[in-house]
């Protein structure tokens, strides 16, 4: 981001945004706000899913919350990172049941799901990309994903929202420039990224890593991208780490 606001805006330098941009703009530390930049495509998007173990004792998400309001400090859950997007599914889950419960933080989504798989905790809030190869083999189950309707990669799981908790939120990457950069290089940006993602080998990529597309115009993601900081900056506010 330093690069890209010391360089001339001219679409020349294009810089990788995720969701995590939204968590480094809501913590008062950061130099840059949204406004510094235009997010011009969410290229993919993915979910948070409550995983547990093929033979946990939880077979609904109801079942883990009730365990989790009666005894939560002997229910581990964890996931990737401190402050970040896993916990914050986490912690809107909280809110809508209406519980208290403890984070484990781990280094990285793959670090989760092993100490799933060990028994080190008894759910992980992950993405389901970072655990394929074990929900394919049936080691580990989805008992809910946070998209707003089915995922199209995951039918039989339900939504948190259908199972009455209002948590709808998806990790996006894509890339953003910076803000001055002319309506017409916007335009040629965005015009070849829509040629990519109409790509058979983008799709198949796409299918691949169970991603969905974000399908917003620039106006929208800038919206969805503000939104994401305010609503980040609460969450990081209630949790002690701004």
């Amino acid at each position: 981001m330093a690069n890209a606001m010391n360089s001339p805006a001219d679409g020349y330098t294009v810089i990788s945004a995720t969701g995590s941009t939204s968590f480094l703009m809501a913590d008062g530390k950061s130099a840059y706000t949204a406004d510094d930049f235009i997010f011009i495509r969410g290229l993919q998007t993915e979910p948070s899913a409550m995983a547990v173990r093929k033979d946990s004792q939880f077979q609904s998400l109801s079942q883990l919350v009730a365990a989790l309001k009666k005894n939560p400090d002997q229910i581990s859950v964890g996931g990737y990172a401190t402050a970040g997007f896993h916990q914050y599914s986490y912690y809107r889950l909280q809110q809508a049941a209406g519980f208290k419960g403890v984070w484990v933080p781990f280094q990285g989504g793959n670090q989760a799901v092993l100490a799933l798989m060990g028994n080190h905790i008894q759910a992980a809030a992950i993405t389901p990309s970072s655990a394929l190869p074990q929900l394919r083999s049936g080691e580990i189950r989805l008992l809910a994903i946070s998209t707003a309707k089915r995922d199209a990669f995951f039918p039989d799981v339900p939504t948190f929202k259908e199972q009455g908790y209002d948590v709808v939120e998806t990790l996006w990457r894509g890339v953003m420039v910076k803000k001055g950069t002319p309506a017409a290089v916007i335009k040629v940006l965005t015009d070849g990224m829509d040629k990519v993602e109409a790509d058979p080998e983008w799709k198949k990529f796409m299918t691949e890593n169970v991603q969905s597309s974000l399908d917003m115009s620039v106006a929208q993601m800038q919206k969805h991208v503000e939104d994401e900081v305010t609503s980040r900056r609460k969450f990081l506010q209630d949790i002690g780490a701004k």
